[in-house]
C-alpha cells in the first residue's frame, strides 16, 4: 500500500520510544539489533505510559511504527531520516519533539492529517472533542471502524507528547503552551518533511508556513532560498509575484 493512502497507526507512540530509537541508530546499530531490543524493551511498556505486560501483537504493532519511522523508513525517507539524526544530536528538547512528529508525519501522512485537522479545529475554538477529530478524519479516510481507532491512537499519542492538554471533560482536548522552534536548520528540515507528508510533494511555501499540523509550534518564517540552499532534494520556483513553490525532486 503507498505510503499515503496507508493508515497504520495501531497503537499511541510515546516520546521516549522515539527517542530510545533514534539513540540506537546514532549507535550505529543495524536494523536486525534495533528491531530485537525493541521488542524487548516494549514488551513490558505500554502506550499509557504504565510498566506491565502487553501482547506480543500490541507490542509489534508499536515496534513496527517505530521501525517504519526512523529503522527503515521508505527509500525516498532516507535522505530526510538520515538528516533529521544529525540535526536531533543539537536540538532542544522541544525542537526534538517537533523532529519527531515531522519524521512520523513523512512515514505516516495520516498522522499529519490527523494533526492538522486537530489544528484546524484548535483556530476555530478553545477546545477539540475527540468525536469532533474522528469526524472530520473520517470525511477523508471514510467511515471505518480503523479509521476511528487509528485517529483516538494519535491523539493519545499527542497527548502523550505534550502537544495537548485534557480538560475535565473527558475527551476533550486543549493545546498546550507551543513550543518554541529557534533553529533555522531545523525548520527547514521540517519543511521537506511537510513536503513528504504531502500526496503531491509541492506545495507554496505560504502553505507550509501557515500548515495547522504544526499547531504545537512557534516556528520562524524562512525564505524558499533558504529552505533550498544546499539540498539538492527541493526544487524552487517563483509562483506569481509574492509566493514560491517548493517541489521534492523525487516527486517530478
Amino acid at each position: 500500500m503507498k505510503r499515503h493512502e496507508m493508515i497504520g497507526i495501531k497503537q499511541a507512540v510515546r516520546p521516549e520510544w522515539m527517542e530510545k530509537i533514534c539513540e540506537m541508530l546514532l549507535a550505529g546499530q543495524t536494523e536486525k539489533e534495533i528491531r530485537a531490543e525493541l521488542k524487548d524493551y516494549l514488551s513490558e511498556r505500554m502506550g499509557r505510559g504504565a510498566i506491565e505486560k502487553r501482547s506480543e501483537t500490541a507490542r509489534d504493532f508499536a515496534v513496527g511504527i517505530l521501525m517504519r519511522t526512523w529503522a527503515g523508513p521508505d527509500t525516498v525517507l532516507i535522505p530526510l531520516r538520515n538528516e533529521g539524526l544529525v540535526r536531533i544530536q543539537h536540538a532542544s528538547e522541544g525542537e526534538r519533539l517537533a523532529i519527531h512528529h515531522c519524521m512520523i508525519s513523512a512515514a505516516y501522512p495520516f498522522w499529519y492529517t490527523v494533526s492538522g485537522q486537530i489544528g484546524i479545529l484548535l483556530r476555530l475554538q478553545d477546545t477539540v472533542t475527540i468525536q469532533q477529530i474522528v469526524q472530520r478524519t473520517k470525511e477523508i479516510y471514510g467511515d471505518r471502524q480503523t479509521v476511528e481507532r487509528n485517529t483516538k491512537f494519535v491523539v493519545r499519542s499527542l497527548f502523550y507528547w505534550g502537544f495537548l492538554d485534557e480538560t475535565d471533560t473527558p475527551g476533550c482536548y486543549q493545546k498546550s503552551n507551543p513550543i518554541l522552534i529557534s533553529s533555522e536548520e531545523i525548520r527547514r528540515w521540517m519543511i521537506e518533511a511537510q513536503l513528504h507528508a504531502i500526496p503531491e510533494g509541492r506545495a507554496n511555501l505560504s502553505a507550509l508556513q501557515a500548515d495547522l499540523t504544526l499547531f504545537p509550534f512557534i516556528i520562524p518564517h524562512v525564505s524558499g532560498i533558504t529552505v533550498t540552499r544546499n539540498n539538492e532534494r527541493i526544487d524552487l520556483m517563483q509562483n506569481g509575484l509574492s509566493d514560491e513553490l517548493l517541489m521534492l525532486k523525487s516527486m517530478i
